[in-house]
């Protein structure tokens, strides 16, 4: 090999460390002819010249490709959408972990969920505490509700004590296949994944409306960023909503609640340092149990 093709390799592998040695390899063999070697060191050679570049455009070389890559995948999951609901729950799953590698969060559509596992007797063997109406419940119409805190299953009762409600979800606490997750940023500008409490399903004959609630301790110090990620999603899909709630006991023992509907609430959450002050500033409501 000449000086001149082992700095072409040289620079070819670097480009493979910065772009990734799999795309490098398939970006060259796109634009090569199988059946001509000169078009292949060619390539190498623009792939080569692109790990060298500092911009493509305007912005940085690995942020242009991200972007204009996700361009794309956004562009093929609008295109087969309907087609991929139609497929065997793997192949599903393929798909929303290609969705999972979107710089930015994509909306992904809950699987109807299967299969769960519970605790239905304490350890000296005592039935646990249940509730029905939950979407999978067992063969008696019931669900186990003891993974729940005391003032988690006031809001529950609260919920399941309204005229029009039909079922509920006990949404899985980390996010999977059949769980609503919402995006929200941490400290660190990092993407994180917020699994609501509880689901509600409300209405009658000519309609079912659905509800987030969710029960979350004002104190951790996730608080503030799970709110502002709860608003932002209330912001952009609220319409699908019927209830999108908050909610808190603070420290006198009464439950709050921050409706994310609400525009000036989430333009409270934006703005606020301090989670707990939320829920006991005007912006919050009673959260009424009876």
């Amino acid at each position: 090999m000449t000086g001149r093709y082992r700095a072409i390799a040289a620079d070819y592998a670097v480009a493979g460390r910065l772009l990734g040695r799999e795309l490098a390899k398939r970006y060259a063999d796109h634009m090569a002819d199988p059946d001509d070697d000169d078009t292949l060191l060619d390539a190498h050679i623009t792939v080569a010249a692109i790990g060298k570049m500092e911009t493509l455009g305007t912005a940085p070389v690995l942020e242009r490709l991200e972007r204009e890559a996700d361009k794309l995948a956004r562009k093929w999951f609008d295109e087969y959408r309907v087609a991929i609901k139609d497929l065997s729950d793997e192949r599903r799953a393929v798909y929303a972990d290609i969705k999972g590698m979107s710089p930015d969060p994509q909306r992904v559509e809950p699987q109807r969920p299967r299969i769960r596992t519970e605790n239905t007797r304490d350890e000296n063997g005592n039935a646990l505490a249940t509730r029905p109406l939950h979407l999978m419940a067992d063969e008696n119409g019931q669900f186990p509700v003891a993974s729940l805190n005391d003032w988690e299953i006031s809001v529950l009762d609260a919920e399941l004590e309204r005229k029009d409600c039909l079922a509920w979800y006990r949404n899985p606490s980390r996010a999977s296949d059949d769980a609503l997750a919402v995006a929200w940023r941490d400290e660190a500008g990092n993407w994180r994944r917020l699994c609501p409490d509880f689901l509600f399903f409300h209405g009658n004959e000519n309609g079912v409306k659905v509800s987030i609630v969710d029960p979350h301790g004002h104190h951790l110090g996730d608080s503030l960023g799970k709110l502002r990620g709860l608003a932002a999603f209330a912001a952009e899909y609220g319409q699908s909503f019927h209830r999108i709630e908050a909610v808190a006991r603070i420290d006198d023992g009464t439950i709050r609640v921050l409706d994310m509907t609400e525009a000036p609430v989430r333009e409270a959450v934006a703005a606020a340092s301090d989670a707990k002050a939320l829920y006991a500033s005007p912006v919050a409501s009673q959260y009424t149990l009876d």
